[in-house]
């Protein structure tokens, strides 16, 4: 039982962390695209930067989830 309880939960902690990370990368990038098309191009940039390197992230996470939780 306790095996089951700790796998789980480290499966929900993989999945929220990889979801967090998702979102914060589109948010980020819809946000930076946004600064571009008013003509802030420094701030855009910026923003999708922070974006890429986030989806990076996250599509590490992503690959490597077998690992994080031990399947």
């Amino acid at each position: 039982m306790m095996d089951w309880l700790l796998s789980t939960a480290l499966n929900l902690t993989v999945l929220a962390l990889t979801t967090l990370v998702g979102g914060a990368a589109l948010l980020a990038g819809y946000w930076g695209v946004v600064q571009l098309i008013q003509g802030s191009v420094s701030a855009g940039s910026t923003d999708l930067a922070v974006s890429f390197g986030l989806a990076m992230g996250a599509w590490g996470l992503v690959r490597n989830i077998n690992d994080l939780v031990d399947r």
